[in-house]
């Protein structure tokens, strides 16, 4: 939990997803996850939580549903989405987010 307090503190954003594996949504998005992170051209670091094995984390990010993707940069959440979202869609959003952190974008 601290590796992930420290990130979430640094100046690079950090793309943080809560999961659970028996969750078909999920499995859906992790492989996005896995492109976002291996992007050079992001500079993003991402940090996947598995939800049942990290209670403690689930329950200070208030998790209510999984997937739940968040961006954070220098302590700050900007972005917040609850549920699948298409890769391209997620694109779209990233640079917004992470620039500007227009929380107008964040879907619930």
């Amino acid at each position: 939990m601290e590796n992930l307090w420290a990130l979430i503190k640094g100046n690079l954003p950090v793309f943080v997803m809560f999961y659970a594996s028996w969750c078909p949504h999920c499995r859906k998005m992790l492989p996005i996850v896995r492109k976002l992170e291996n992007n050079k051209h992001l500079n993003l670091q991402c940090f996947d939580i598995d939800d049942p094995a990290n209670r403690r984390l689930v329950d200070y990010y208030q998790v209510q549903a999984v997937p739940l993707m968040m961006i954070y940069k220098a302590g700050e959440q900007l972005w917040r989405w609850n549920g699948e979202i298409e890769e391209e869609e997620l694109l779209l959003f990233l640079p917004v987010s992470m620039f500007f952190g227009n929380n107008l974008l964040s879907g619930y």
